[in-house]
């Protein structure tokens, strides 16, 4: 009917002009116009009509191209595992304007974006918030995620950030032609300088943005670790502890927090060494491990798997300035910095200078895993 309908107003609209061509005089050819004017409003009505329906088909056509090459969250995650593995080396995006340090993922739309925070998380540690809302962080530079900002410039609605070696993943929602669409990438991340401590920074500070971990709040037993040493131990080792929680640093150095669950336990490392030192040829003359009542000796804080083992020296002083004390299993050699364990990690992970220890050559970019 509608067809038929379509079929009449053109006709009408072309007779109506054929008579108004015609007209003997000026009063039939403006009533001939007068008489031809609804059947050409029909006709462009239809005529835009039909333009917003190719227009739409177009669009949804464009939909279903992007849905089939779309990822599910299972393979998004395997693809930012394997882009992540490969090491640094440079990116380039396909996605028209965006520009090269970063690769972007199609997310299906059947993915939500709870979904893909909670499965990266479980991979890469807890994320840190660059976006909500349409509302970006200002403060967020190229050590805390800018990266994954810069493609969307201001279309950014919601955004998540992981760091995990030479790279940063994240995870959010952008606003598009389309309306707004979840988005997976991968950027590079550039090292942390391994200068002096900003002023107005800690050492827990700068171990967050080098690693780019999100603080966390990881209750620890103070009270009941301090009654068992006997000692009050360093704030900067509490606030560590409390930052990250139990995991392992660039998969090489492991900080012992409280987890009587792991191996990597601070009472439970102590007590075993404590019970196997001989303070007159021990493994670790000419010192020994902390007593409870007495002063002086070791306590360990931390390991690598390269069988370091890292430990504060007690001394008469200010808990925060005991010493740091490293060797190897079985080594003869100890190294002594006069320095917090909280900076002598940051060395470890950032200055390719800080020997024997440092792993900044071969882990460019620091990284936090959790337990």
């Amino acid at each position: 009917m509608n067809r038929l309908l379509g079929f009449a107003m053109v006709w009408a609209a072309v007779m109506g002009s054929i008579t108004l061509g015609a007209g003997a005089s000026g009063e039939d050819r403006l009533m001939s116009l007068v008489a031809a004017l609804p059947a050409w409003g029909y006709v462009g009505f239809r005529a835009m009509r039909e333009i917003r329906g190719i227009k739409e088909d177009n669009r949804l056509a464009r939909m279903r191209r992007e849905e089939r090459k779309s990822m599910g969250r299972d393979e998004l995650l395997d693809a930012v595992a394997r882009l992540v593995a490969r090491g640094p080396q440079s990116l380039e995006c396909g996605v028209a304007g965006h520009g090269a340090g970063h690769l972007c993922l199609a997310v299906s739309g059947k993915v939500a974006l709870a979904d893909l925070v909670e499965g990266i998380s479980a991979r890469y540690g807890s994320s840190r918030n660059l976006a909500m809302g349409g509302y970006a962080d200002p403060t967020a530079d190229a050590t805390t995620g800018r990266p994954l900002l810069t493609p969307f410039g201001t279309h950014v609605v919601d955004m998540r950030a992981w760091a995990y070696g030479s790279w940063w993943i994240g995870a959010g929602t952008v606003d598009g032609d389309d309306g707004a669409r979840r988005m997976v990438l991968v950027a590079e991340r550039a090292a942390p300088s391994p200068d002096a401590l900003p002023e107005g920074t800690s050492w827990v500070d700068s171990l967050l943005r080098a690693t780019g971990w999100a603080a966390r709040d990881a209750a620890q037993p103070w009270a009941e670790i301090e009654a068992e040493l006997g000692t009050e131990l360093p704030s900067d080792y509490k606030q560590l502890c409390q930052a990250f929680g139990a995991g392992e640093f660039s998969q090489v150095v492991s900080v012992l927090c409280s987890d009587e669950t792991r191996v990597a336990d601070l009472l439970r490392k102590w007590r075993v060494l404590l019970e196997n030192d001989d303070p007159s040829d021990g493994p670790f003359a000419p010192y020994r491990i902390h007593e409870p009542g007495t002063t002086g000796g070791l306590i360990p804080w931390g390991n690598s798997r390269a069988a370091d083992t890292f430990f504060w020296q007690v001394t008469d002083g200010p808990v925060d300035a005991w010493p740091v004390l490293a060797n190897m299993e079985d080594a003869e050699n100890w190294h002594r910095y006069e320095m917090a364990a909280t900076e002598f990690l940051y060395r470890i992970l950032t200055d390719p200078r800080f020997r024997p220890y440092s792993v900044a050559d071969a882990v460019p970019e620091p990284f936090f895993e959790p337990a």
